[in-house]
């Protein structure tokens, strides 16, 4: 919740104080965003580092399973597109 809530008031300071002015100037507005995201996660690596997080599937996720005309097919990479497709309904 906190991250959301700090996501939400940077892109509200940014809609305010950098993109307000540029309004009607989309690539300027695009080139501008583009701009900070890269420092904003240039200096979030340079803060907290960039150790990577490893992520194992679940056992009930893992292992492959039989598809009709595909063939053999990771049980977690169909689990990850039907949640994809359930966020786009929702969204």
């Amino acid at each position: 919740m906190a991250g959301v809530l700090a996501a939400a008031v940077v892109g509200l300071f940014m809609q305010v104080v950098l993109l307000g002015w540029m309004q009607g100037q989309e690539l300027r507005q695009a080139l501008v965003t583009i701009g900070l995201s890269i420092i904003i996660a240039d200096q979030l690596l340079a803060i907290f580092g960039g150790n990577p997080f490893r992520f194992f599937a679940p056992q009930m996720l893992f292992g492959p399973t039989e598809l009709p005309i595909i063939g053999r097919y990771p049980v977690f990479r169909l689990f990850q597109v039907a949640l994809a497709i359930a966020v786009g309904i929702a969204l």
